[in-house]
């Protein structure tokens, strides 16, 4: 997500409007949308919250971006809040993409999965004995591959200064998954970014992780010209 001082019209340029107006206190869950969405405050405010807890108030004529499955949760402020919101198409039924509660754990522990690697507490194997499925293929940024939990614990663990950005991207759900995305800085030497894919898969009750793909994300030169970033 990401404020800005004013509604950029060119972004939303044909696409859907409508008025929107809450009540004070009002609060929706952790949902995400599959489309990406603009807003920009008319009168009150409203406050939305990212999966690590980051807060993003609008007030009057400032504007939101929120990306395709991004997950976060709302407050609107004591006052209530009108705002124009804005769709590439009309919303059909079921806009909002309600988690639930053992969904937003297991978006949770991705985040944290990014510290854990870096096994400053002695309790990566624990940790990543629970998240991961014993089936699960490991893809490292280099392309090697790694399959299976026990080797993938067995390989060891290296503190490289990661940190997750907060974010979580829902990409795909169904009743028994969850495919997501989601982006890791490692800040060892040249900081460097890295878009992490997970499948997590039912199993047994609990949703553990099957599938696991990092790439590098593109690195942001100066104009003209535009490189690329990269991960574990």
């Amino acid at each position: 997500m990401k404020i800005y001082s004013s509604l950029p019209q060119v972004a939303v340029h044909d696409w859907f409007m409508s008025d929107e107006t809450h009540g004070p206190g009002v609060q929706v869950d952790f949902h995400y949308h599959d489309m990406d969405e603009w807003l920009e405050v008319v009168k009150g405010d409203i406050t939305f919250f990212d999966l690590s807890g980051h807060e993003y108030r609008l007030g009057a004529k400032q504007a939101l971006r929120i990306a395709r499955g991004e997950v976060h949760h709302v407050e609107v402020g004591s006052e209530g809040v009108d705002y124009q919101m804005w769709l590439p198409v009309t919303p059909a039924a079921g806009f909002q993409n309600m988690l639930t509660p053992d969904e937003v754990a297991c978006l949770k522990n991705n985040l944290e999965s990014a510290e854990r690697e870096d096994n400053r507490n002695n309790d990566a194997a624990s940790f990543f004995d629970e998240f991961l499925s014993n089936q699960i293929v490991f893809s490292r940024a280099d392309g090697s591959m790694v399959i299976g939990k026990k080797e993938f614990i067995d390989a060891g663990f290296k503190d490289r200064g990661r940190k997750s950005s907060g974010s979580v991207r829902v990409l795909r759900r169904t009743t028994d998954t969850l495919f997501l995305s989601a982006v890791v800085t490692v800040t060892e030497g040249s900081p460097l970014s890295f878009t992490n894919l997970k499948l997590f898969v039912r199993e047994d009750g609990s949703l553990k992780c099957r599938m696991w793909i990092n790439y590098p994300e593109q690195r942001e030169e100066a104009p003209p010209v535009g490189s690329g970033r990269n991960s574990r």
